[in-house]
């Protein structure tokens, strides 16, 4: 499968490499143009992400600042950060701006997976609200992030993940696409 994973940072990137290990096809998008330069050269710039676990899967994986890969993927996983604002409020503008530039590029039946922390109704509001703009048929779930950084038991592959597609038909190729390289 083809996949485009937005953010690669301590969520995103475990997520891209696990899947890329089980044979899918990854492109990790991130802005910051130092660290895709690292991935790129197969190094790991968090402490989650062992540098020979992106050196092993580099004919599989590749980073990028641009959404083109987007035209071309089957699924799309973002993975952006919500950190507070100065009122501690959730700044949802990664999310937005990812769905935004998501939204340019989409492709009938693409999927697009949420797995950014947003608040109950998010994705069935202002997310799908920005996507909508690309005015293509498209499948959208939300799988809440659950990585624990530097826990060394529970990591992106051996941690329950739950998944709450839109329709049955999202929910059911969410749950094929974790299913592939998650556990349970």
């Amino acid at each position: 499968m083809k996949v485009v994973v937005v953010g690669q940072g301590y969520v995103g990137l475990p997520l891209a490499i696990a899947a890329a290990h089980e044979g899918h096809d990854i492109v990790g998008v991130d802005t910051d143009e130092v660290k895709i330069a690292q991935l790129n050269a197969g190094t790991s710039p968090i402490r989650d992400v062992q540098t020979a676990s992106i050196a092993s899967v580099m004919n599989n994986y590749r980073a990028t600042s641009s959404y083109a890969d987007v035209a071309l993927a089957d699924c799309v996983v973002v993975c952006v950060p919500t950190p507070l604002d100065s009122k501690r409020e959730p700044d949802l503008s990664f999310v937005v701006s990812a769905c935004q530039s998501i939204a340019k590029y989409m492709k009938p039946g693409l999927l697009v997976i949420v797995e950014s922390t947003v608040s109950p109704g998010a994705t069935r509001g202002m997310i799908k609200e920005l996507l909508d703009q690309a005015g293509v048929e498209y499948l959208l779930a939300y799988s809440p992030e659950r990585i624990d950084p530097a826990n060394t038991h529970w990591s992106v592959t051996n941690t329950p993940k739950l998944v709450a597609g839109l329709t049955p038909t999202a929910t059911e190729k969410t749950v094929d696409f974790y299913r592939s390289f998650i556990s349970e």
